[in-house]
């Protein structure tokens, strides 16, 4: 769970606003209609970022996009990203688990997105107890 909880806090951000500028750049058309000037621009909008290094770390949490592979070779920016954001995913889905005791059939059914509004995910809602408290 600590490792969980390092990826919840600034990588995740990181990741989520890298996928935005992917995404902004090649345009967030479906990936099997995205023409190969859409993907050259989507992939150049990943070349070079760079990460934040964390409390108490001496470096990056991750290399600068993208990645140097032992044979010399770097791997596509763009597999890096989609790597990263499944990883988050996954980081977030551990943390559903642990903390509120949900099983992976309630958690796969949640609704996606948030109330632009309040900030709260629009698979959460409130309502008043009869205790008069609120719970969520």
């Amino acid at each position: 769970m600590i490792a969980v909880d390092r990826l919840l806090g600034t990588p995740a951000d990181e990741v989520m606003r890298l996928q935005d500028a992917h995404l902004d750049a090649r345009g967030r058309a479906r990936r099997d209609r995205i023409t190969k000037l859409q993907r050259r621009l989507g992939t150049e909008a990943l070349v070079g970022r760079s990460f934040a290094t964390l409390a108490g770390e001496a470096a990056p949490w991750h290399p600068t996009l993208p990645i140097m592979l032992a044979d010399g070779s770097t791997e596509p920016a763009s597999k890096t990203l989609c790597d990263l954001v499944t990883v988050i995913r996954d980081a977030a889905i551990l943390a559903l688990l642990q903390l509120t005791g949900m099983r992976i059939g309630e958690i796969v059914t949640l609704r996606a997105g948030f109330d632009p509004q309040t900030g709260i995910p629009t698979c959460v809602t409130s309502t008043r107890s009869s205790a008069a408290r609120w719970t969520v």
